[in-house]
């Protein structure tokens, strides 16, 4: 019996394996099976020309053979490291360095196995080899080399980097490739090729554990370049078995029309092209229609998405295309929205199924889809170790969904996924792989490209700080809902304003007052519903526009959100001065108002009124609210409006003096010693008006400190120095209901700050204390020294004098300071306690 055959099917299998994965695309891995198909051509192939007596010689092919067999280790060790990703190139390079030199040591010295005997069996040419003990060194390092091998799978498996089950066939291959290779050592089985039998069985196990892995298409083994070498093959097997009989037949019948020879030639290729134009048109009908058909589907896909902006719209294509492709049940779409970074699902085809789901940034899946960017099989992946570190929450819910195949939609970020349940008929495939990827390319461009669009169009309507809708996009949906419900519908606005954001900024930076504004806008976020369209108009005013909302709703919803404006701070100790109020106007249509622009002009009348009464309150348009606002002028100057306040402010500081006689003409004073000071200073007339209305309002909220305290004669204790100290604060609380006077309050609460940082209510320091309380710092402590006290005397001039030089740079200003020491000692500024004694003397 001839064992050629053996050795030609082992060469064919080969040759056919190496030109299906030419064909595919080529990684790391596909490059180190291509290379152990080399390694095994070369063996197989040089035991096929050794069997069939080749020139140049029997010894030349199975040196040739030898060569990939003695290779094979460091071909295998090689493709197994790169199925596992293991880095270890400096390991890969000893087992070649050791294959090389054993090959050099048996080309030169055939110390290890001997070329084979020859013998004739039955009429044909068996191999016998004689094996020395010196084979056993290049077995031993082969069973090193593949316990290594089965060392590395073991601590990939144990690591929980691939399962078991993935290296089967590798190890089945490995293992039967082994056994073949020892068996043919025994009597029973020389001259029987199990090595090559054992080869082919390997290298089809192979083969099969990276179709596994999904990494080609198994129409590559029905390539056009495989239809030819099939075709080839079977004309060929079909002429070694004809070819002598059709010869007679030709010499019999036609020699002596046409060399036998040519006739034989052109049957061949007759034969041939038949087999391969059936065979071409057999594998068309079953793949290439199929294959048009999802190109088809796909071009349409493609086209439809590129002139698409909407997220919403492009998710719903892609559940269309999957499900009537491939026949998913059902398909979710899950993305990134927003600042969020974890994913949601936005889509889904099964509307009643659809789950309120969120994907972490975190979540084992979304690592291993950004990890591998590829599709995910369920299966493979509750294989992994990454699933053992999922909730079991997240494990019970993708059960429910039924989820089968994950598909990541990612470029250089993953930026959503497309969760597939079970398909109708049959599993998914490496087609099927291949075409969800397809569609995962197209849909992250067009993805992609519509948020950037939404983005774009979203900062053109919103504002850049709150998120909210800008004022231009406001009033566009204003106009086009009042024109879509019709002049019968109800819309009600509510227009707010912030109260006292200018002096919040003076006090704390404007980093600060722009979180008060964002922290308002979350809050009407939160709070009115999502019916309601919101707006930040401009710095601190807001509009929100609610549609089919009655009167009473939309102040219950304002009086909501007033409430929780003024408790925004309550966990700060400063709670009194961070307080940001609000003041809300509301109107609505058709009540009073019949078109927008008297709706808002209607609001803002409401809102006016609001100001008016003290702010921080909801007022409701009305006809008394209308008849109000016909009376009043529109507006005051500083002048008048400092006029109309100043009844009111002496009225304050006259009851004041009912329970502290000083303080009356102390203020009066502290307003003559600041005016002069800033006047030398040059400062500006409006200026200097404001720390003259400051300075005679800085004490105010001592009215609200207990006599027995203002008038003690003695020393404050610690805890009565902390009441007296809370009058700053009384007299903010008390300016900022006095509308329209409120710019003197950053002036006001800064009268007892230190130049060195040691004052209070806020300990700032040196230049961050506004320029008017600094004056009045000074102003004040000077009124204080020279005039006589309930619990002590009044000082000199020249005492005074002293004292603000020795406090210059630690409470006073220096400068400041300066300028006012020698105001004093020029005589432009005239000492004022002799008044005051005087107003005293004849009460």
């Amino acid at each position: 019996m001839s064992y050629a055959s053996f050795s030609i099917f082992a060469l064919v299998c080969y040759i056919y394996l190496f030109l299906a994965l030419l064909a595919s695309q080529k990684n790391r891995l596909i490059f180190s099976f291509l290379i152990l198909l080399v390694d095994m051509i070369l063996w197989t192939g040089g035991s096929f020309a050794m069997r069939m007596c080749f020139g140049p010689s029997t010894s030349f092919w199975f040196d040739v053979s030898l060569i990939g067999l003695i290779f094979m280790p460091y071909v295998f060790y090689n493709f197994i490291s790169e199925f596992i990703g293991k880095k270890d190139e400096k390991i890969r390079r000893f087992w070649l360095y050791i294959s090389i030199i054993l090959n050099v040591l048996n080309y030169t010295t055939h110390v290890f196995l001997e070329a084979p005997e020859m013998i004739m069996l039955h009429n044909d040419v068996v191999f016998i080899y004689h094996f020395t003990w010196h084979i056993y060194i290049v077995i031993g390092i082969c069973i090193i080399c593949a316990l290594q091998i089965v060392y590395n799978v073991y601590c990939c498996v144990k690591n929980g980097d691939r399962m078991l089950y993935q290296f089967t066939p590798i190890l089945a291959g490995i293992s039967i490739l082994l056994l073949g290779h020892g068996l043919i050592m025994l009597d029973i089985f020389k001259g029987i090729p199990l090595d090559i039998l054992s080869g082919i069985i390997n290298a089809l196990l192979l083969f099969y554990a990276l179709y596994k892995k999904h990494l080609f298409n198994l129409k590559l083994l029905v390539s056009k370049r495989n239809c030819y070498a099939i075709s080839a093959i079977i004309t060929i097997l079909l002429f070694s078995n004809y070819l002598v009989p059709l010869r007679n037949f030709i010499v019999q019948h036609f020699s002596y029309y046409l060399d036998p020879m040519i006739l034989v030639f052109i049957i061949f290729m007759f034969v041939f092209v038949c087999i391969q134009t059936l065979l071409k048109r057999f594998i068309d009908q079953i793949f290439i229609k199929e294959e048009k058909q999802q190109a088809d589907y796909l071009k349409s896909f493609s086209d439809h998405v590129r002139n698409t902006l909407s997220v919403y719209e492009i998710a719903q294509d892609i559940c269309e295309i999957i499900t009537e492709t491939l026949g998913v049940h059902r398909v979710y779409v899950c993305m990134q929205e927003g600042n969020h970074q974890d994913y949601h699902i936005i889509y889904g085809n099964a509307s009643l199924e659809r789950q309120n789901f969120t994907f972490q940034v975190d979540n084992p899946i979304v690592e291993e889809l950004k990890e591998k960017k590829d599709c995910l099989l369920y299966d493979d992946f509750k294989r992994s170790l990454n699933y053992r570190s999922m909730w079991e929450n997240e494990k019970q819910l993708l059960e429910h969904l039924q989820i089968e195949c994950i598909v990541p939609l990612i470029e250089d970020e993953l930026i959503g996924m497309v969760l597939l349940t079970k398909k109708l008929k049959n599993q998914y495939t490496y087609e099927d792989m291949k075409f969800l990827s397809s569609v995962a390319s197209i849909s992250t461009i067009a993805l992609k490209n519509s948020r950037l669009y939404e983005m774009v169009y979203q900062e053109a309507i919103s504002d850049e700080m709150t998120g909210l809708l800008n004022r231009k996009y406001f009033y566009k949906q204003f106009e086009e809902l009042f024109t879509q419900k019709g002049k019968e519908c109800t819309l009600t606005l509510i227009l707010v304003s912030l109260d006292d954001v200018r002096l919040y900024n003076q006090l704390y930076g404007t980093k600060e007052g722009d979180k008060a504004i964002m922290k308002a806008a979350q809050i009407m976020q939160k709070t009115m519903p999502d019916t309601a369209i919101i707006s930040r108009l401009s710095g601190k005013e807001f509009a929100i526009l609610l549609p089919e909302c009655s009167l009473q709703t939309a102040r219950d919803l304002a009086e909501n959100v007033r409430y929780q404006l003024a408790n925004a701070n309550n966990d700060q100790d400063d709670f009194a001065l961070r307080s940001v109020t609000g003041s809300f106007g509301i109107a609505s249509i058709p009540l009073l108002a019949s078109n927008p622009k008297q709706l808002e002009e209607y609001a803002n009348q409401a809102l006016y009124q609001a100001k008016r009464r003290g702010k921080n309150q909801v007022v409701i348009y009305n006809e008394e609210t209308k008849s109000s606002m016909q009376t009043q002028k529109d507006s005051k100057d500083k002048e008048n409006i400092y006029s109309e306040y100043a009844e009111m402010i002496y009225a304050l500081t006259a009851t004041i003096d009912t329970k502290d006689h000083y303080t009356f003409t102390h203020s009066k004073n502290v307003a003559y010693y600041a005016c002069e000071l800033a006047y030398a200073i040059g400062l500006k007339e409006d200026v200097v008006e404001i720390i003259r209305e400051a300075a005679l309002l800085h004490d105010i909220g001592k009215i609200g400190i207990r006599e027995d305290i203002l008038n003690k004669q003695g020393k404050l204790t610690s805890e009565e120095y902390e009441i007296m100290k809370g009058h700053v604060e009384n007299s903010i609380g008390i300016i900022r209901y006095l509308p329209s006077l409120d710019y003197v309050i950053p002036v006001v609460i800064s009268h007892h700050e230190r130049w060195d940082g040691r004052g209070y209510p806020r300990g700032i320091s040196k230049e961050d204390i506004p320029i008017g309380g600094r004056i009045l710092c000074v102003a004040d402590s000077f009124d204080a020294m020279t005039s006589k006290r309930s619990y002590k005397e009044s000082f000199t001039l020249e005492y005074a004098i002293k004292e603000l030089k020795n406090q210059a740079g630690k409470q006073f200003d220096p400068q400041l300071a300066e300028v006012f020491v020698r105001l004093l000692e020029s005589g432009h500024i005239k000492l004022q306690v002799e008044q005051r004694e005087k107003n005293h003397s004849t009460d």
